[in-house]
């Protein structure tokens, strides 16, 4: 696990190990990078939600503003008390390492998975 801000508001990310070996990385929003104030200021009353991503992208969609004075969804969903989780699936940018496999070097056997591995693995390994 990692500290890092995100824009103007602190994030951590964490990393799942699918039972296939692939490595995902996920992002959380935290409020605070000082860990007493996060525990008594953010306590998300709403309880977790996990952002997952369209097909041809990754986590930054919910970071994706149409109006700058608006305030991301990710962001817009903490403020309103929802523990806001990011998943990043396999094969994304931030999600191309695997436990045996190269992206680049073993192209074909790492990305020889369809669409349902998602369900089947990654969804599984994030929650």
């Amino acid at each position: 696990m990692q500290q890092s801000r995100g824009g103007d508001i602190p994030w951590r990310n964490y990393t799942a190990l699918t039972d296939d070996g692939y490595y995902l990385t996920m992002f959380r929003i935290v409020g605070s990078l000082d860990h007493k104030v996060q525990e008594r200021s953010y306590q998300q009353p709403k309880g977790p939600l996990l952002l997952i991503h369209g097909f041809t992208t990754d986590s930054i969609t919910w970071f994706d503003r149409s109006d700058e004075n608006s305030f991301a969804v990710g962001t817009k969903l903490f403020q309103e008390g929802y523990d806001v989780w990011f998943a990043n699936l396999r094969g994304t940018r931030r999600s191309r390492s695997h436990a045996k496999l190269d992206a680049d070097t073993d192209s074909a056997e790492y990305f020889s998975y369809d669409l349902s591995a998602f369900g089947e693995f990654d969804l599984p390994a994030m929650l």
